[in-house]
């Protein structure tokens, strides 16, 4: 059977439950272990990512493709049992979307492109003008790209930004898209963390906080176009979002932190300072503030292993901000990429400044104002049990906490 999908077809709606799984790891198809930056995948023997026995389910459904939405140019999407046709030579770009919103999740799939042609996975995204179906698709795609530039498996952010993460100068990524052939992608987006991988080969590995959620679409490109989708799957793992960080303790010691009736934190400077603590349950890795400061002040995340903390000075002076690592910090690595724009505003009314950190495994990733401050590989994994703020004693005047915020799994809900 082929159901044919045409622009502005009105097509049922249908709602999508989010919903929490495990994933499985088929023991005997481990093969080599592929890392980069401390980020590790194992590949399996036959060139592939792990299989799974259980957690995925089919994107599409059962039969024909009841509440997808075709939008943008004039391309022909077409299904023929398991397999997605896109087809055409529309003046402008053709997708394919998901009827609902989709946050964190593990996408699977396979895809095959006619030699010159050009297409993407989009995720995270939205229609440009939500609910035309002339409308093109505002968000991340990982790129399928049959030229000679081969940066099939970087990251493209459609209508917005451009490139976020090009594949120049990674030969190994460059090289795992097969031309004429099935291609496997993996995909995951989980929480501020976006990577793929191209036939088991790391591609792109981004952290970027410009959206969290959003839908799944498959580009059929301007132009002459022919490309194919088979096999596809997801794993759905809910949807994070940022929630206030608190209750603090001791607020109000000497030297330490009052609250204000805004909610912000303000400092207590002198020669001796007490921090402010705020729990945290070893799952927590994504914090932003934002804050206002001359002189300097400490963030410390202590872990749940007994570790050493992680210290972060942050020091704000007549050259602008500036921070400094102290405890475990290792080497400076490469990944994860962040672009300008990734969901941290360079200016505020307010005249604050925002502090993102970001830990995943035993990278740390500090930002200010969307700049990198520092990249780098810690000397083992930590699990944050609390985070504690105290002014340095060069501070001047007052340091402002305002907004402090963590990232967490949000529970499943229903989003049309």
């Amino acid at each position: 059977m082929i159901e044919r999908m045409l622009p502005y077809t009105v097509l049922p709606m249908t709602c999508l439950l989010l919903v929490t799984t495990g994933v499985s790891q088929d023991a005997d198809q481990a093969g080599t272990v592929v890392e980069r930056d401390g980020r590790s995948f194992t590949v399996r023997k036959d060139g592939l990512p792990p299989s799974t026995k259980d957690g995925f389910r089919a994107l599409l459904p059962a039969e024909g493709l009841s509440g997808w939405v075709v939008t943008g140019g004039g391309a022909t999407v077409e299904r023929n049992g398991d397999v997605l046709h896109g087809h055409g030579n529309s003046r402008r770009n053709t997708f394919l979307m998901s009827p609902g919103f989709h946050g964190d999740f593990v996408l699977e799939g396979e895809v095959m492109i006619e030699a010159g042609g050009n297409s993407g996975w989009q995720v995270r995204s939205r229609q440009d003008v939500p609910g035309d179906r002339g409308s093109g698709i505002r968000g991340y795609q990982f790129e399928v790209d049959s030229s000679p530039r081969s940066w099939s498996g970087g990251l493209y952010d459609e209508l917005r930004r451009g490139w976020i993460h090009p594949l120049e100068g990674d030969d190994d990524a460059r090289s795992a898209f097969r031309n004429g052939a099935w291609n496997h992608y993996r995909i995951e987006c989980l929480g501020p963390h976006l990577r793929s991988w191209v036939n088991g080969v790391p591609c792109a590995d981004v952290l970027d906080l410009a959206d969290l959620e959003g839908h799944i679409a498959f580009q059929v490109h301007s132009g002459g176009c022919d490309v194919r989708w088979r096999g596809l799957r997801l794993i759905e793992l809910g949807t994070s979002g940022f929630v206030p960080v608190g209750p603090w303790r001791g607020i109000g010691a000497p030297g330490g932190f009052v609250l204000e009736p805004d909610g912000s934190l303000r400092s207590r400077t002198g020669p001796s300072t007490t921090p402010v603590r705020a729990e945290l349950t070893g799952r927590e890795t994504t914090f932003r503030m934002k804050y206002e400061l001359e002189g300097s002040m400490t963030i410390r995340l202590s872990d749940a292993t007994g570790e050493r903390p992680v210290l972060i000075r942050v020091e704000e002076g007549p050259k602008g901000p500036s921070t400094t690592l102290s405890g475990r910090a290792g080497e400076t690595i490469d990944h994860p990429v962040i672009a300008p724009g990734a969901g941290t505003g360079t200016e505020r009314e307010d005249g604050t400044r925002e502090l993102v950190i970001d830990l995943e495994g035993p990278r740390l990733v500090v930002l200010i104002d969307g700049t990198i401050r520092n990249r780098v590989m810690l000397d083992g994994p930590v699990r944050p049990t609390g985070l504690e703020i105290e002014a340095g004693p060069d501070a001047k005047g007052v340091v402002r906490i305002s907004d402090p915020r963590v990232l967490r799994r949000l529970e499943p809900v229903l989003r049309n």
